[in-house]
């Protein structure tokens, strides 16, 4: 049995749970801390996640072993939702929730109206955190931990680590292709929103590469699958930089794979503590995978064991990835044959027997009955979806014609399986078909062990019949603690405690417990001790008593029995004493983790009282602003027949590539122009497509002086820690040249430029800041933002609300809004260098497209590369110059004519995305939109409406984007 007591501090091990079930098997296993999801507003809404009573008894279960939970909000809300988040907050606050793990910015400001209360704030990987600066950002907003980026390497995540910030890792489990916080695809394709917990995984479906427009043969289907990561071998190094917390990926998991998985690098981690004794804590060769000690834990391994990393690939994967900690895997981070489980490779198809409905196997590990198997060739076409393999389990096989329950490697195992022969005869195995296990029985059975013996289902009717809601709270404490000795594994983890009873006649029995926490409770029985007549109770009975508690979950150390005369105690009496000071000890541990009821209700207090203020002030607002619009509205008439207005100009931005691309857009009478940050490189050509700082400083001698002002310079879409010394350089250069601001890419950046370099530019935010409601708006208008790029996941609808909002809360009433309204739109960002890792094996090939790029790019195509799905919808690649992977849209977003809709929802700024056009497009583009824009501001009835075209000058259909739809 596993005793609590923890000699020394570890990094803290984080286990999934999208059930009560999973969270008890990680807890049981060795898990430091739980995360998992509410009922609602988290970043997985298809896991099983936990009804309210089932978050209560999974908390106070947790706590009752020393354990943490911490409680995923980690999306992003609109407007009309953060109340019930907040209110959802106070509730996890009430439960004794240890910590929230969030994304979304406008949260952060709202928790940031009630700092004392003693939840800590986690920003989850959703916040694509991957520089210090980033990190310091957050730090000074109340967040105590972050989830880095996956594509951080160990050298970033120590530089991260000096901001003083603690960091949580993901060390295994299922992995992003994008930069996570930033994955559009799902949510445009399908309006179902990743950064909503609503991710229909596209990147787990089948796509063909295609070269100006040919198709390029690859290795597998799932060209942006990613294998699991697995990060055991590395884990060493991880502690060794500091690291604070390692996390399991895996709240869509069943609880056997959480308890194994867990298991696994609760022995890695605890081995390698216990080898790092035997150092010097200032070793010379730091991190080494085996330690060189003279003492008992010599010659051991600091990385998984045979045994661990076999358990490891029977529990579920795709093929492993160490990830970017060490270096860029490029294709080793890939699985393109296969999506799924891929399970252990055991043998061959040696032969077929379709009349006995029999295969016979050529083992190359051992098999079981009960096992679960796939059999067929992962690199076999099918349809889009359908895995290639035929998988069932096990029930009766044959070695030597001898009826077995294991076959052993080298063996040849005659499989009965009539799955395999109910189709057609085409889809029969094959011989030469490989043979994969995908479950293993004796490792579930051992497993099991560690679980509770009630099953899912049963656990949740139970909990939802007992209706803890419906109780008093004395009854519901009980309930509670009983839940928990009930949910207890038949081998727990227990409790270590200590127990002492006095027995006196003429008094009630008393009994005491502690455990090693600095719990302490006393009760006393109803029961008053008899003199005895014959046979007195004895002190040794006693002790016994007190020594084998009801429950397993407890580990008694000492048991002191005071007993004074001959007493008459009944067993039952005694038993029934003990069991209730038990139970109230339990209670005493898990009361520590929630907090007192008065200093809920006084914190809710005070939070609601600045709402209603705000409220108040925004009432206030409005009746003024409605008294000032009218007065407006009177002055506007008159203005407007001089020829001015009083309102906010309407002002046309735009992205450009090409020193062409901004003299045609300056031409057309474009108001601001954001030039550099990414710049794309053709990986076979090494052309490039992008404004480098040395055209940047051309282009500003080439055109009009006074347009200098109109440009901006964009930040590079990723920035690690080591393109910061060049940033600054470049920026520092640029201010003396007149360039206006910078339009930031992200918080990092936004926070390196404030702070180093604040009264040489002013700062807009991108994109990629996810603004999702008015309270994430305010935060960065209260750091000084010039303007704010809305999340182009909002609707029309969405963007009027916020606006309103902002409006009604006066000082930022004049805040300037921008968004995206024509372009390809950017769906995913990945470290990943796909088209280098694609093309790469693929001479022939290559040299044909190398020959062909000729003609192309004398037409000025830059989409050479795209990726095409089972419905023909074709996506746009990109690769920059650190080879990273752009992927746009099929479509491009055209919103001409919602132009006077957004105005009137109050967008300030229209921004045309010129990626993928030629100067001329450019120009034409924002000569139509200009105009329509001055039509809007002179209010002249409109003529012409619709597009001139139903496709792009690129050939893409158009989209409206999320302006209408919105997304789930």
């Amino acid at each position: 049995m596993t005793d609590l007591r923890m000699p020394e501090k570890k990094p803290e091990l984080l286990a999934p749970a999208g059930t009560l079930l999973a969270l008890i098997a990680g807890v049981e296993n060795g898990a430091d801390a739980i995360y998992l999801g509410a009922s609602r507003f988290n970043a997985r809404a298809y896991a099983g996640n936990f009804s309210d009573d089932e978050i209560q008894i999974g908390m106070d279960f947790a706590h009752a072993f020393g354990k943490k939970i911490f409680v995923t909000l980690n999306t992003l809300f609109r407007d009309d939702e953060l109340d019930d988040v907040m209110k959802l907050f106070f509730e996890l606050y009430e439960r004794g929730v240890d910590a929230v793990i969030l994304q979304d910015l406008g949260f952060l400001n709202l928790l940031q109206k009630c700092p004392d209360i003693p939840i800590e704030l986690h920003a989850s990987t959703q916040m694509t955190v991957h520089n210090s600066y980033h990190a310091s950002f957050l730090k000074g907003k109340g967040i105590s931990r972050i989830v880095p980026a996956r594509e951080n390497t160990l050298s970033e995540l120590s530089s991260i680590k000096e901001s003083g910030i603690e960091i949580e890792t993901f060390i295994h489990g299922a992995l992003c292709i994008c930069y996570s916080g930033q994955c559009l695809f799902s949510g445009t394709v399908g309006g179902r929103s990743g950064n909503r917990g609503q991710c229909a995984q596209p990147c787990r479906k089948k796509y063909t590469l295609a070269a100006d427009g040919r198709n390029m043969a690859t290795d597998g289907k799932y060209l942006i699958s990613p294998r699991d990561l697995n990060a055991s071998e590395e884990l060493h190094q991880l502690i060794d930089i500091g690291v604070d917390s390692f996390k399991i990926e895996g709240r869509m998991k069943k609880s056997e794979y959480v308890a194994g998985v867990v298991s696994v690098y609760r022995k890695i981690i605890d081995r390698y503590i216990s080898l790092d004794r035997n150092f010097d804590s200032k070793r010379k060769e730091k991190g080494q995978a085996v330690r060189q000690s003279a003492g008992p834990t010599a010659g051991k391994t600091a990385g998984p064991t045979k045994e661990e990393k076999e358990i490891l690939k029977k529990l579920f994967n795709r093929d492993f990835t160490s990830g970017y900690f060490v270096k860029n895997p490029k294709n080793e981070l890939m699985s393109r044959r296969l999506p799924y489980n891929k399970g252990i490779l055991i043998g061959k198809v040696t032969a077929i027997d379709p009349d006995r409905e029999q295969i016979s196997v050529l083992l190359s590990a051992s098999l079981s009955s009960q096992d679960g198997i796939s059999v067929g060739d992962v690199g076999r076409e099918t349809d889009f979806s359908k895995d290639p393999r035929q998988g069932f389990l096990v029930k009766k096989m044959y070695v030597s014609r001898k009826i077995v329950n294991l076959a052993n490697d080298g063996e040849t195992a005659n499989i009965i399986a009539p799955v395999l022969f109910s189709g057609d005869e085409e889809d029969f195995p094959k011989i030469g078909d490989f043979v994969y296990k995908t479950s293993d029985f004796n490792l579930q059975k051992e497993i099991q062990k560690t679980l509770p013996e009630m099953q899912e289902e049963d656990i949740r009717a139970g909990i939802k019949n007992a209706n803890l809601n419906s109780k008093s709270e004395p009854e519901k404490t009980k309930a509670i603690m009983e839940w928990i000795e009930k949910l207890a594994p038949p081998i727990p983890i227990q409790i270590p405690i200590h127990i002492s009873c006095e027995i006196r006649v003429g008094v009630p029995i008393k009994i005491a417990a502690k455990d090693e926490d600095g719990n302490e409770i006393q009760i006393e029985s109803e029961y008053i001790v008899q003199p005895a007549q014959k046979n007195p109770f004895s002190k040794e009975q006693a002790e016994d008593i007190l020594s084998k508690p009801a429950s397993p979950i407890y580990s008694v150390l000492s048991a002191a029995v005071d007993l004074t005369g001959d007493c008459f105690v009944p067993v039952g009496v005694l038993k029934e004493t003990r069991n209730k000071a038990l139970m109230e000890l339990l209670s005493a541990r898990v009361g520590r983790s929630r907090p007192d009821q008065q200093s809920v209700l006084e914190t809710q207090a005070v939070f609601f009282q600045k709402i209603e203020y705000e409220n108040q002030t925004q009432n206030a607002n409005q009746n003024a602003n409605q008294t000032q619009n009218a007065n407006q509205n009177a002055n506007q008439i008159n203005l407007e027949l001089s020829g001015r207005s009083l309102e906010k100009p309407l002002l046309l931005t735009v992205s450009a590539y090409t020193k062409e691309d901004v003299k045609g857009a300056l031409a057309a009478g474009a108001d601001r122009i954001y030039v550099g940050g990414d710049i794309f490189s053709d990986p076979l050509t090494g052309e490039n497509y992008g404004l480098s700082p040395d055209d940047i400083r051309e282009l500003i001698l080439e055109i009009d002086p006074q347009d200098v002002e109109k440009i901006w310079l964009k930040t590079s879409f990723v920035t690690k820690e080591e393109d910061f010394d060049v940033l600054y350089k470049t920026l520092f250069e640029f201010s003396g040249l007149g360039i206006s601001g910078i339009l930031a890419s992200n918080p990092g950046v936004y926070y390196f430029v404030q702070t180093k370099l604040n009264e040489k530019f002013n700062i807009g935010t991108d994109g990629a800041f996810n603004i999702f409601n008015a309270r994430a708006a305010e935060m960065m208008s209260d750091e000084g933002a010039s303007f704010i790029t809305l999340s182009s996941e909002l609707s029309i609808k969405d963007i009027a609300a916020l606006s309103e909002n902002l409006k009604m809360r006066g000082k930022y009433a004049d805040a300037n809004l921008e968004c995206i309204v024509h372009g390809r739109g950017r769906l995913m960002v990945t470290e990943h260098p796909l088209l280098e890792t694609l093309l790469k094996d693929k001479e022939k090939e290559n040299e044909k497209v190398r020959h062909k790029n000729d003609r192309c790019l004398e037409d000025q195509k830059i989409f050479r590369y795209t990726l095409a799905d089972s419905k023909d919808f074709v996506f746009p690649v990109l690769a920059d110059t650190h080879g990273r992977t752009f992927i746009f849209n099929s479509k491009e977003l055209n919103a001409y004519d919602l132009l006077p809709k957004l105005k009137k929802s109050g967008i300030t700024a229209f921004r045309i995305d010129g990626v993928g056009h030629t100067p001329d497009e450019i120009k034409e583009l924002v000569t139509r939109y200009k105009k329509e824009i001055e039509r809007i501001e002179s209010q002249v009835e409109i003529l012409e409406t619709g597009n001139d075209s139903e496709e792009s000058k690129d050939g893409a259909e158009f989209t409206r984007g999320n302006f209408i739809r919105g997304v789930y």
